[in-house]
C-alpha cells in the first residue's frame, strides 16, 4: 500500500484483497507498506489476526 501503487485508489486494492482472502478460507494476508497515502492507520484498522505487515519501520 503506497500512494505511488495505488494512486486515485486508495484503500480500495485493500479492501477487496480482504474480500478475495475471505472467500478462500481467511490466509494470512501480507501487506507491504510504501508511502502515504493510504495512512497506516487505516491500514491496520481494516487487518486481522494473521495478517502480516511488511516494511511497517521504514524510514
Amino acid at each position: 500500500m503506497s500512494s505511488s501503487v495505488v494512486g486515485v485508489n486508495g484503500i480500495t486494492p485493500l479492501e477487496r484483497a480482504k474480500a478475495m482472502q475471505q472467500e478462500n478460507g481467511n490466509l494470512p494476508l501480507m501487506v507491504h507498506i510504501g508511502n502515504n497515502p493510504p495512512d497506516l492507520d487505516e491500514i491496520a484498522e481494516r487487518l486481522t489476526a494473521g495478517d502480516i505487515i511488511t516494511h511497517c519501520y521504514k524510514r
